[in-house]
């Protein structure tokens, strides 16, 4: 979980900024962890307030992390940005080539897969007698049926892999597409772990696949609960207004 130096923490980051100057910066040590912003300068900020809440949010799944004073310790190191001339792309950063993924990265992404599920699926439980209504029913089964085609999609990028069973609702589909993801990405040979190909007009990696697929069933969830009103458990404060150096 970064690099600890005198007590303190320092995290790498990695920066998207698109020809609109939308922005996202991502933390590769901590799968899944991001935050979007106006701009880069709003983006970073952001990031005081997403790393907080990634904590809680392993926190509540069992893991050690720091609690909140811990951010007071925290360093961010803009390690790479990539200015994007097709917006909607998304950047396969050279840190995450030379640092490339091994078995035991690849059982922790695969382990916080299980945790954003684990968030989405309860989410679903929770939500309330309003989402049978068509349209936030409608709106809800579309994000689901977004989210498993795009998990599908991310691992065929890796082989055929294995066929999915037949499916007869959206949480049928994301259970039998993360069933097949996981048997594909757990039986995936060593040599796999650094190679960088290319797919949708984008270079991928292992590790930036995985760190999508996190990211987007953390937004998913996201997005459901914001249709409902319903606040997630590591809902952040408003987001931090200065920037620690790096």
């Amino acid at each position: 979980m970064g690099l600890e130096y005198n007590g303190r923490m320092r995290y790498a980051v990695c920066l998207e900024w698109d020809t609109d100057g939308r922005s996202m910066a991502h933390v590769p040590d901590l799968p899944g962890c991001y935050a979007r912003g106006g701009d880069p300068r709003a983006a970073l900020d952001n990031l005081f307030v997403a790393i907080p809440a990634y904590w809680a949010w392993l926190r509540r799944h069992g893991l050690p992390a720091p609690g909140p004073a811990g951010l007071g310790a925290v360093t961010l190191a803009v390690v790479e940005i990539v200015r994007d001339g097709a917006p909607g792309a998304t950047a396969l950063f050279e840190y995450e080539v030379t640092a490339a993924i091994n078995r035991q990265g690849v059982s922790t992404c695969l382990a916080r897969l299980a945790y954003s599920r684990a968030d989405l699926l309860a989410l679903l439980q929770a939500l309330p007698p309003a989402a049978q209504a068509p349209g936030p029913a409608a709106r809800s089964a579309t994000i689901l049926t977004q989210l498993a085609a795009a998990e599908r999609w991310y691992t065929r990028l890796l082989g055929p892999g294995s066929r999915l069973k037949p499916s007869r609702t959206p949480l049928e589909r994301l259970a039998n597409v993360r069933a097949a993801a996981v048997h594909q990405i757990e039986g995936l040979p060593d040599a796999a772990y650094d190679r960088v190909f290319a797919g949708g007009g984008e270079r991928w990696s292992l590790r930036k696949l995985l760190r999508r697929m996190i990211e987007q069933e953390r937004e998913s969830t996201a997005e459901i609960a914001a249709l409902f009103a319903i606040p997630l458990p590591e809902a952040p404060p408003a987001p931090a207004s200065s920037l620690n150096g790096g």
